[in-house]
């Protein structure tokens, strides 16, 4: 009888027992991972640099040699594997024949992502640009193919970007390619890896240095940069 009464009491017990007991935390990185995702995937690298450029034969653009510029470059890639592309750049200065200046939006593209931040993608833009004394202000519409990976301790990004203009005759068909109007294209490194923080979260900033190639108004200039990148990616 005893037995019995011992062998009711552990059956109707211990589970009451067992559910009282604490149960052990999760690990911080097991809490992390229950969280709500807040918005879409993303990927946003912006770039600040000074830029230097001499042209080549100054002659062909009324004496025009030496350029110094601020710019801005900023690009978005929104979604996973597959994403939509969007982007802006800014530029402001001055050369020897006076101001200059160039504002472009890109509104539109398709691109890809992968690793830490790696995307690339192809934009289509509008913007106006101008050097005072030089090159006549003008409406340009450039088609941006762009590749920025993150190589060991460094990320270099590689552009390709060719333009056609509209409102200014003199700037149209200047570049060696008989149906563009104006081309450029450059690489920018910096001189720091990607962090990943958390599963699907990365970010990066530091000191990029690149060179820029143009050709525009049967000429060309090159460019030396210099600046910070600054990328974050979920």
């Amino acid at each position: 009888m005893a037995m019995s009464l011992a062998a009711f009491f552990m059956a109707t017990s211990l589970p009451a027992l067992a559910q009282s007991a604490p149960r052990a935390r999760p690990a911080i990185h097991e809490r992390v991972e229950a969280l709500p995702r807040e918005g879409p995937r993303h990927a946003l690298d912006v770039t600040i640099v000074g830029a230097y450029a001499r042209v080549l034969d100054s002659k062909r653009v009324s004496g025009l040699a030496d350029i110094g510029l601020f710019e801005l470059r900023a690009r978005l890639l929104l979604g996973g594997k597959a994403a939509y592309c969007a982007g802006l750049d800014g530029a402001v200065g001055g050369s020897n024949r006076g101001a200059v200046y160039a504002a472009t939006l890109y509104p539109g593209g398709i691109g890809g992502r992968w690793g830490d931040g790696n995307g690339i993608a192809l934009c289509g833009g509008a913007g106006v640009d101008e050097a005072v004394g030089a090159l006549p202000v003008a409406a340009r519409f450039p088609v941006e193919w762009f590749l920025a990976v993150s190589v060991g301790s460094i990320r270099p990004t590689l552009w390709v970007r060719p333009s056609w203009i509209a409102g200014a005759d003199a700037r149209r068909r200047g570049a060696s390619i008989p149906f563009i109007d104006e081309l450029e294209a450059g690489v920018l490194v910096r001189l720091s890896p990607q962090h990943r923080y958390w599963e699907d979260v990365n970010a990066g900033g530091g000191l990029a240095l690149g060179i820029v190639y143009r050709e525009f108004m049967d000429t060309r200039s090159v460019a030396a940069v210099m600046g910070f990148n600054l990328v974050g990616a979920r």
